[in-house]
């Protein structure tokens, strides 16, 4: 147990360097896990459970509205107006409502019981990631970034090695789903365990002040909601107007998307924190430095996916997975610049956040969200795999623009305030 507080550093000295590192690692791990267990499942099982699987990776993927909308809105909690238990059954609540949710969902479309039990499932273990994010974030709130990551890359391994093992040794996707979920299920009390004696006091009863919570996080939960279901909106358009081996060759095509996200997501997480005490305490040139620095990284890192792509992303994805995607190519490009268009508006969402203007950031949500549906289903009926990848950038893209002259407007504002107090 000494070797184990030891090796997360639950009480010894900050170290940013280790901060730093340590989110890589876990970012890398995360950002891994659809790559593994979507080869898995295509190598044992074939392209249509593949298809399968991604279609339910979407779904649970709503899950993570708990984890992008009250996670931002924890780190930035730098005066701790509020306690992680206040966070964490808020986590409980919205992730159980989500649950309830996506089963109405499931049991209204024309799903086979086997498809149905998988999505739930992945749902449920995607609640667990969100549940157990609140100690993650708790730990980045306090500056301790490197102890969450560490317990983050735990949880990654242990979850890569409990589903390699059961789809080898089952062959069958919804019994390796079931062990998947048992395993998450049984790693939170541990975890809980573990880092118990440094968990903060207070709130852990529910009480009035998680309604005070729940009504600040209500606009960033319905912008998480739309940011994630219009990340989504191309699977869910496929899986109504295509065909599961479609749903299977996009889910691969929309893999190395993640990378970008992923090597965004290294900058931008451990400077949160410092991001929004830039903006609580007026210094806002710093808080415009650090903005325009995230930008730029985003796009040199776009600019080095997009021509890496073609030559080697694509061959290398159909050698990995055993389908042939060569005649995908312009696809894959699309799907690349959406990637980066991607991960400059939830770096974007982040710093809003920090701003504390969630409902301005509903607004745009609401609007990109309503624009995709109409759109969507047609698109890929008409275009096919396509038609969805435009549909994708063309919102990514939208929703950009609107933050960026969104955000330098309120900074512009701010500033010329401060000029005149002066």
């Amino acid at each position: 147990m000494k070797r184990l507080i030891q090796f997360l550093n639950l009480y010894g000295k900050v170290d940013q360097r280790k901060n730093i590192v340590w989110n890589m690692i876990a970012n890398f791990l995360s950002a891994l896990q659809t790559f593994i267990f979507l080869l898995f499942v295509t190598r044992v099982s074939g392209a249509e459970s593949a298809g399968m699987f991604s279609f339910a990776l979407a779904v649970a993927a709503l899950e993570t509205v708990a984890l992008y909308g009250i996670s931002d809105f924890q780190a930035t909690d730098v005066g701790e107006k509020y306690k992680t238990g206040h966070y964490f059954w808020l986590r409980v609540l919205v992730s159980v409502g989500i649950f309830v949710v996506s089963l109405l969902y499931l049991m209204m479309g024309n799903y086979t019981r086997e498809k149905i039990c998988i999505v739930l499932l992945l749902v449920f273990v995607r609640a667990m990631d969100s549940v157990d994010n609140v100690f993650n974030t708790m730990f980045l709130q306090q500056g301790r970034l490197e102890c969450g990551a560490k317990i983050s890359t735990v949880r990654m391994l242990f979850s890569y090695c409990c589903f390699v093992v059961a789809i080898l040794i089952t062959k069958n996707l919804l019994c390796t789903c079931i062990i998947l979920a048992i395993a998450y299920f049984l790693f939170l009390p541990v975890e809980f365990w573990i880092i118990a004696p440094v968990l903060r006091e207070g709130g852990w009863k529910p009480e009035r002040r998680l309604l005070d919570l729940a009504g600040e996080c209500f606009p960033l939960f319905i912008s998480s909601f739309a940011l994630i279901y219009i990340c989504n909106l191309p699977k869910y358009s496929i899986d109504y107007c295509l065909t599961e081996e479609k749903q299977g060759y996009f889910a691969i095509l929309f893999l190395p998307v993640n990378v970008i996200n992923l090597l965004s997501s290294f900058l931008l997480r451990p400077i949160l924190a410092e991001l929004s005490g830039a903006w609580q305490y007026r210094n806002y040139k710093n808080f415009r430095r650090m903005v325009q620095k995230q930008v730029i990284w985003i796009c040199v890192v776009t600019l080095f996916v997009l021509v890496l792509g073609k030559q080697v992303g694509l061959p290398l994805l159909s050698l990995i997975y055993g389908v042939d995607l060569t005649s995908y190519w312009k696809e894959f490009l699309v799907l690349l610049l959406a990637g980066g268009l991607n991960a400059l508006t939830q770096s974007l969402t982040s710093v809003i956040t920090a701003m504390r203007y969630a409902k301005e950031l509903l607004l745009f949500y609401i609007f990109g969200g309503v624009t995709g549906t109409v759109f969507s289903f047609f698109l890929t009926r008409m275009y096919g795999i396509m038609g969805a990848s435009a549909l994708y950038a063309v919102m990514q893209f939208m929703l950009f623009v609107c933050f960026l002259v969104f955000i330098r407007k309120i900074i512009k504002k701010k500033e010329e305030v401060c000029y005149d107090q002066a």
